[in-house]
């Protein structure tokens, strides 16, 4: 009987073929002892159900299920999720590359920081089959509790999450408009503390066929109003958190209230006040010129109906 805690690899496929094996390649090597994969087909049109079937035959550990109908990538994920068993359950998508030390390193952080809900870990963007670093150097990765820094701008991706089952009642179901990434870092800083495993982990594929760009899920994207309010919603976030989300929210109504394209100087205010949180990700020579442009281009910006673009 194993004493390490069971992890749970879910992973979503749709029409994931060209990648596919190169990914589960890389999973079946992690030097973890203990985990399941278990993977979830949105209705592939290629052969990418017939490459999970030899996969299975081959490794006792992989399970996996097929949708009756195309739901998309995030209902797709919330379904999948549901299905896991393990103490912690990490994310995978199809077409990326797993360093043999991906689940050891996450599970070992969670392992010894008892507070956090979840870890993450850097990655490379790996593009035409060459790994380019500008994300990696450009960007102040989140660690902590401080949810603030996570209500402009969605920080990292669900490929590099692990967390604890008990997270899963708090998230599910993900709503509806909101990439189901953001929402579970913002709820895992509510209900707990995100660590940050200070090493590249995995080799991030993006071409044209990425699941998020051609089966992105059947709903309208939250605007960015639409989105501070569904993050209001969560009832765990701290005294600070809110006051400063109501904040926020009042602001970015009177907002949208005036004519598209004129300067909004108390959004731009407000923006340049708390600089120091809400682009505490961006990584820059000179940061007061840098937050000096995005304050001034987001009090221009129309967020009205504009999805989560930023």
């Amino acid at each position: 009987m194993s004493t390490v805690p069971l992890v749970s690899i879910v992973m979503c496929t749709y029409n994931g073929s060209s990648y596919l094996d190169e990914q589960l390649t890389s999973i079946v090597a992690q030097d973890y002892p203990h985990f399941e994969l278990i993977i979830l087909d949105d209705c592939s049109t290629d052969d990418t159900w017939v490459k999970l079937l030899d996969w299975q035959n081959k490794h006792k550990f992989i399970t996996l299920y097929k949708n009756e109908t195309n739901i998309g990538y995030n209902k797709n994920f919330e379904k999948v999720i549901q299905l896991a068993k393990g103490d912690y359950i990490s994310i995978a998508d199809q077409d990326d590359v797993w360093l043999p030390n991906k689940i050891s390193e996450q599970a070992k952080a969670l392992i010894a920081n008892p507070a956090a809900i979840l870890s993450h870990c850097k990655n490379v963007s790996l593009i035409e089959g060459k790994l380019k670093y500008n994300h990696t150097r450009l960007w102040n990765f989140f660690e902590g509790d401080d949810v603030r820094k996570l209500l402009l701008y969605s920080q990292f991706s669900g490929h590099t999450c692990m967390f604890k089952k008990e997270l899963v009642d708090k998230i599910i179901p993900f709503p509806k408009g909101i990439i189901y990434d953001w929402w579970l870092s913002v709820n895992a800083c509510c209900n707990g503390s995100i660590v940050l495993v200070d090493k590249v982990l995995i080799y991030h594929r993006l071409h044209q066929t990425n699941a998020t760009t051609v089966n992105p899920g059947k709903n309208k994207t939250l605007d960015l109003l639409e989105t501070l309010e569904l993050f209001a919603s969560i009832k765990q976030m701290s005294n600070e958190g809110k006051d400063f989300l109501a904040q926020f929210i009042d602001t970015v109504k009177a907002h949208n209230k005036l004519e598209a394209g004129k300067i909004d100087w108390e959004l731009f205010r407000f923006v340049f006040k708390h600089r120091a949180i809400l682009f505490s990700h961006r990584k820059r020579a000179i940061p007061l010129i840098a937050h000096l442009k995005y304050a001034y281009k987001l009090s221009k910006f129309n967020f009205v109906n504009a999805g989560n673009v930023l």
